[in-house]
């Protein structure tokens, strides 16, 4: 419809101006003339203007959802403008939403047995989600919970392979982060352990 209503304005804007230009060069059969020009350029212009209004509108309304190589690409160029380990996940869920115009975007990983929770969410849940595993290396660690735009509206089959590539990319992300995590905790044991060596090692030379 924004489309449509779109074109129609530009389209009879276009007329009028085309008729007003070309009558002033063509004094004599004015109307006829005139009118065919516009009509000709109108029909010359229609699909190539129609296009072009149609991705205007669709990103508007639907983010980057017909461009998935841009979509992974502004993902890929975010996780790596991202300062520390723990804003990766938090950063993650925001650009996904806004770059897919969607209103909620998480993600979970279990905290204990059987029980999961969120880490990264984006916007206020809504009663319809859709939910996608997160596998890295046929190992299940996680889900992508979204929300589709509206109540009555679901994502198209474009869409759910963007999103299940998304999936890909954010299992891999988390997987990453995971591993930061332990690295950073393995790190601070052996710090530790090594203080304790050290007082010991006093102690036993006061001794």
């Amino acid at each position: 419809a924004l489309v449509y209503l779109s074109l129609s304005a530009i389209i009879l804007s276009v007329y009028m101006i085309v008729v007003a230009l070309s009558g002033e060069f063509l004094r004599r059969q004015r109307d006829a003339v005139s009118g065919l020009i516009a009509t000709g350029f109108v029909v010359v212009i229609f699909q190539p203007l129609r296009q072009q209004l149609q991705k205007i509108v669709n990103r508007i309304m639907y983010g980057e959802r017909d461009d998935p190589a841009a979509v992974l690409t502004r993902l890929a160029h975010h996780l790596e403008a991202t300062e520390t380990p723990a804003a990766i996940l938090p950063n993650l869920v925001q650009t996904i939403a806004h770059l897919l115009k969607i209103p909620y975007v998480a993600i979970w990983l279990p905290v204990a047995a059987d029980q999961m929770e969120p880490v990264a969410m984006w916007g206020k849940p809504v009663d319809a989600m859709q939910t996608l595993s997160l596998t890295y290396q046929k190992e299940a660690i996680g889900h992508l919970v979204v929300a589709p735009r509206g109540p009555q509206e679901q994502f198209n089959r474009h869409e759910q392979q963007l999103l299940a590539t998304i999936a890909a990319l954010t299992a891999t992300t988390v997987r990453a982060v995971q591993l930061s995590d332990e690295l950073r905790r393995s790190r601070q044991r052996i710090v530790s352990a090594r203080e304790e060596e050290r007082r010991r090692l006093r102690r036993d030379l006061h001794d």
